[in-house]
């Protein structure tokens, strides 16, 4: 490793002042990387965030932000994601969730509350199975047992769409197919988040595009997550209420086969709601990790 230098009353949102460090890491090969952002008085177990397919370490923002006033917050460039090595399809996911494992050894961490968002839920999973010993408490957004049919057709088209169309054509396909709703659905931040993203689509450098290339096409060949061995730990399945992508039935499945699962739906959200909810999904977040009742907050369906 190569460093670069009841209810707890969260401090003062502070993140730009908090202390930064990334280190560099190695497994089966692969060079891969991790952002620690220092808690000036942790009250918990650091809070490991393993994002989707374009989820750079980087790019948590204001939830990290939110995070880091209970607890250090971690943020990773698994292989095939963000800064890190490019990995191949035929890569699994066990291989991402014991990557994951060697870096909060490389860290000296004892123990860490787990939050995966989209494809990162897969790891997520994995990595609390793989390594009991590891995990806390988790958190899963946006996630299903198995690739929902819609999900699947979004995806196979935005790869045709990549290699073969302009990329303002991709741009507008991924961002839809990310942000489907029902019609007149209410999302907050709604037309924000779409703006953000379609500059993200547009402006993907040649490593971004094969990156995603390769994590659209792992996802579609293997099972996202396999309900008949679920983890043993508190386990908070979280999904937006107008989530087309992963919908909450689907998310209702995962909380089920979980021996500790428990399902909170978040209203006027999508696929997308922690970057359209992110305060609320936040709060939802250190009170499941701090082990308090997360039912009849205002913001749930």
């Amino acid at each position: 490793m190569t460093v670069h230098s009841a209810v707890i009353e969260p401090a003062p949102l502070a993140a730009s002042t908090c202390e930064v460090s990334v280190a560099t890491h190695y497994w089966q090969g692969y060079r891969y990387f991790s952002r620690r952002l220092r808690c000036a008085s942790p009250q918990l177990a650091p809070i490991v965030l393993i994002g989707g397919a374009f989820q750079r370490k980087e790019e948590w923002g204001r939830l990290e932000a939110e995070l880091v006033r209970v607890a250090d917050v971690l943020s990773v460039d698994l292989p095939g994601w963000g800064a890190a090595d490019d990995l191949p399809v035929g890569c699994s996911v066990d291989l991402l969730a014991e990557a994951l494992a060697h870096l909060i050894g490389d860290l000296d961490i004892e123990a860490v509350n787990v939050f995966g968002g989209s494809y990162g839920s897969a790891i997520a999973y994995r990595f609390a199975r793989l390594n009991p010993t590891l995990a806390k408490r988790i958190v899963l957004l946006g996630t299903a047992g198995s690739i929902p049919s819609s999900l699947r057709e979004v995806s196979q088209k935005s790869l045709t769409m990549l290699e073969s169309g302009p990329r303002s054509e991709f741009a507008e396909a991924a961002v839809t197919s990310l942000m489907a709703s029902p019609p007149g659905a209410t999302i907050v931040r709604g037309r924000a988040v779409q703006r953000l993203l379609q500059r993200q689509f547009l402006n993907l450098s040649p490593a971004d595009v094969a990156k995603y290339r390769a994590n659209t096409e792992r996802l579609l060949s293997e099972q996202l997550i396999d309900t008949t061995q679920p983890p043993a730990h508190p386990t908070l399945v979280v999904v937006g209420e107008h989530d087309r992508l992963t919908p909450p039935e689907g998310a209702r499945e995962v909380a089920q086969a979980c021996t500790q699962g428990q399902l909170r739906v978040i209203a006027e959200a999508n696929h997308l709601l922690h970057l359209q909810r992110t305060g609320e999904l936040a709060e939802l977040m250190m009170r499941f990790y701090q082990g308090h009742d997360t039912s009849g907050l205002p913001f749930l369906r």
